[in-house]
């Protein structure tokens, strides 16, 4: 008897990019690479903007932004990827959402190596707090002596490098943890709710321990001082806005149907952003004498000008819709090498009942 046939792919399953793909895909990336260089290059000598961000790329600003673009970029490519290796793994019926924390680590360790070479070392630390860990176990007896003597016999910058590294991991995971869980949702529809449950059961460990290095063992005044009692759920919230927003513009921005949703979207993303960023920031912050507001701190172009609510809220929707603009576009940069896998293939049952007959 002739063998039953053989269960072609549906139609829209996506051709795997070939080496043609591939080199077509450089042209977007090297054009947005020079755009995004040369626009934080730009955004670094304007007057008005904040003074840190002025020394943010040190004395070689051009090189600085340089790698701060790959950086950015990578905030959207390198989840992209990392989803995309799940959901493929899901597809061929195998296990794959344990391997989502140590993927986590690594997409923020390429993160840490492209910021290490963009911003001098005093400006990160700035973000992620400067290392102090060593001289509290030691010089203070923070954890008693069996752990003083311990660490003791460590060279004290290894035990700070290891420390920058820890605490840019889990600042990495804060906002990288709602990215990825976003773009695991956009996957294939089948079994999209468990797979996604589980995706966060697995992740929401990492969030957690991240919130604690991040906010309750901080070293840097900038997250200290500013964020309120009970503000980090706000900020939860603000960040969760940010990974569905940025993963919808990433999905949908080519669709020129999807731009009026898009842009409704947006306003009142914006909206719900800056209504939680006010509720998730401290109302006061005294620096060097004076009174500011946090928001006005975090936002203020220097450290005497009072600025307009206004102002500040326009400043921040347009980071907000810049960062999810950049986001969207390291995983567009992403797609081309790697689109959404397709579901997998299933053969009817009235094909099999007459494949089974013929074998007979």
């Amino acid at each position: 008897a002739p063998p039953p046939p053989a269960a072609s792919a549906p139609a829209t399953a996506p051709p795997a990019p070939g080496r043609g793909a591939t080199a077509k895909g450089l042209l977007p990336l090297a054009a947005l690479l020079l755009a995004l260089t040369l626009g934080m290059w730009l955004l670094v000598q304007l007057p008005t903007v904040p003074y840190n961000l002025k020394k943010l790329f040190g004395e070689h600003a051009l090189a600085g932004a340089a790698f701060f673009s790959l950086a950015l970029l990578w905030l959207g490519s390198g989840p992209w990827l990392a989803a995309h290796l799940v959901q493929a793994r899901l597809a061929r019926r195998q296990r794959a959402l344990f391997l989502l924390p140590l993927l986590l680590v690594g997409l923020a360790l390429v993160s840490f190596l492209l910021l290490n070479l963009a911003t001098p070392e005093i400006m990160l630390n700035k973000i992620i707090g400067a290392p102090d860990l060593y001289r509290r176990i030691v010089d203070d007896n923070l954890w008693g002596d069996a752990w003083r003597a311990g660490v003791a016999a460590w060279p004290a910058k290894l035990i700070a490098g290891a420390e920058r590294v820890l605490r840019f991991i889990a600042l990495y995971c804060v906002f990288m943890v709602p990215l990825l869980l976003s773009m695991l949702a956009m996957g294939r529809r089948e079994e999209r709710g468990a797979r996604v449950v589980y995706a966060a059961l697995v992740m929401l460990p990492c969030w957690l321990l991240a919130k604690l290095v991040v906010l309750d063992w901080s070293v840097t005044d900038n997250v200290t001082e500013l964020v309120s009692d009970g503000g980090e759920y706000f900020l939860a919230l603000n960040v969760l806005l940010f990974g569905a927003y940025s993963t919808a513009l990433g999905a949908y921005a080519p669709r020129r149907r999807a731009w009026p949703a898009l842009l409704l979207a947006g306003v009142a993303v914006l909206g719900a952003s800056w209504g939680l960023l006010n509720l998730g920031i401290e109302d006061a912050v005294l620096n060097n004498g004076r009174l500011f507001s946090g928001v006005q701190f975090l936002l203020g172009q220097n450290r005497t000008e009072i600025l307009p609510d206004g102002v500040l809220a326009a400043r921040w929707s347009a980071l907000f819709l810049g960062a999810a603009l950049v986001v969207a576009a390291g995983m567009r940069v992403a797609m081309q090498w790697r689109a959404p896998p397709a579901p997998p293939v299933r053969t009817s049952r009235r094909r099999r009942a007459s494949g089974s007959a013929r074998a007979t």
